[in-house]
Formats: structure tokens, sequence, C-alpha cells
């Protein structure tokens, strides 16, 4: 049976991943740290290294508890959102092959 999410209107299959994720109670502003964070990490996606002056690095946090991972391009964004830790350990023994 489809559920309808009163709050934005959209109807959802069932599917809990599909759902959208409350919002935590207190809201951290990315775009105050972004400065902070280049200091930190540097200007350059923690993943594939590609600078900040040739894409806009996004902030990378873990969902589940909020904390803050580093900066990554939206590539590499984008890639770890699709994918488990199981999966890239597939993929490195593969390449090691």
């Amino acid at each position: 049976m489809e559920k309808y999410q009163a709050t934005n209107g959209k109807w959802y299959g069932g599917d809990v991943q599909r759902q959208p994720h409350p919002r935590p109670r207190k809201y951290i502003n990315h775009k105050k740290l972004r400065p902070s964070l280049i200091e930190t990490y540097g200007n350059r996606c923690m993943v594939c290294g590609v600078s900040g002056e040739e894409v806009k690095l996004l902030v990378d946090h873990d969902h589940q508890t909020g904390v803050i991972r580093g900066l990554l391009c939206p590539s590499c964004n984008t890639l770890l959102g699709y994918h488990s830790l199981k999966f890239f350990e597939s993929v490195v023994r593969y390449l090691s092959n």
C-alpha cells in the first residue's frame, strides 16, 4: 500500500529508503563552515584530488550521525551516495587482480 507524505505532498510506495529523512533538530549551516573546512582539509576533493578552483566542493557528512567527514567534488559525493563500503572493497579486490 502506498503512503502519502503529508508534509511535502509526495507518494512513496512503502520504500523506506526513498522516504525523506526527518530534519535533524539542530541544523548545521555548511556554508558557514566551508572556509574553515578548506583551511583544514585543503581546497581539494578528499577522494579524487580535484581542485576546488575547478569545481564547487561539497561538505560530506554522515547522514546518521551528522559528523562531517570532509570535502568532496560532486562526482565523488554522488558515487559515495550510491554505493556501500562493501562495494568499494569489492572494487579494490577486483582491480588488485
